[in-house]
């Protein structure tokens, strides 16, 4: 395991530290979490703006046009 050190306000670590005690986890387990689950918003983000063009393209110009296909 790697550690990372970066500044944060004390307003925001109070808060942090808040959350994580009412959630019984430790502030590293929040952040780890919070941090994956960026990097998947991301991802999705990134894939998103590939496909979208191919989807439309094909006639799916929403959510809902791919859930109801045959």
């Amino acid at each position: 395991m790697t550690t990372i050190a970066i500044p944060i306000e004390e307003k925001i670590q109070v808060e942090l530290e808040k959350y994580a005690k009412e959630q019984n986890l430790t502030t590293e387990q929040i952040l780890e979490r919070i941090v994956t689950q960026f990097i998947l918003e991301e991802r999705m983000k990134a894939f998103r703006k590939i496909m979208q063009p191919l989807a439309e393209k094909a006639g799916y110009f929403s959510e809902e046009d791919i859930l109801t296909m045959s």
